[in-house]
């Protein structure tokens, strides 16, 4: 059932991402919803299912967006991958989940900086590190709708993978 959870707010955020994340956007920045819903299925059960939701995810919105079939799927892939890299704040749950998706970002971001360079993309330095305090900023609203026991159930120690 949990899969299929995840299955829906991948897609959901998908749709974000290609319809309603435009009326948002700030000087053609957008937040990476996508990003948020892979940094929380990895930090709940684990890197090996968010890198699987991760190359879902990226390789669908590849297809559904102008840009070269592949390269989000490889960078959302990678920045999955990465989730729980950093150890748990015990105390701190709120701060964990946002100092991971924001590495989740960070990472994601670099790897789309170093691929598209010299391709038709040319992703701009300054629109990714705008993606990335816009994504940091929605990580914190999504935060505050989260339940506390949500919250405190991300920051218990599990397997990373």
């Amino acid at each position: 059932m949990i899969y299929f959870i995840y299955l829906l707010l991948i897609f959901a955020a998908l749709f974000f991402e290609l319809t309603l994340a435009g009326l948002l956007a700030l000087k053609g920045i957008k937040p990476d919803v996508m990003i948020i819903v892979i940094g929380f299925i990895g930090i709940r059960d684990g890197r090996r299912l968010a890198t699987a939701y991760g190359f879902l995810g990226g390789i669908v919105f590849d297809v559904f967006s102008a840009g070269l079939l592949g390269v989000n799927a490889l960078a959302k892939t990678i920045a999955a991958f990465t989730s729980r890299s950093i150890p748990v704040f015990q105390n701190h749950p709120a701060l964990y989940v946002v100092v991971q998706i924001g590495f989740i970002d960070l990472i994601y971001n670099l790897v789309l900086f170093l691929v598209s360079r010299g391709t038709v993309l040319r992703a701009e330095p300054y629109l990714l590190a705008g993606s990335f305090v816009y994504t940091l900023f929605f990580t914190f609203v999504v935060l505050l709708l989260l339940p506390s026991h949500y919250l405190k159930q991300l920051s218990t120690e599990k397997s990373y993978y």
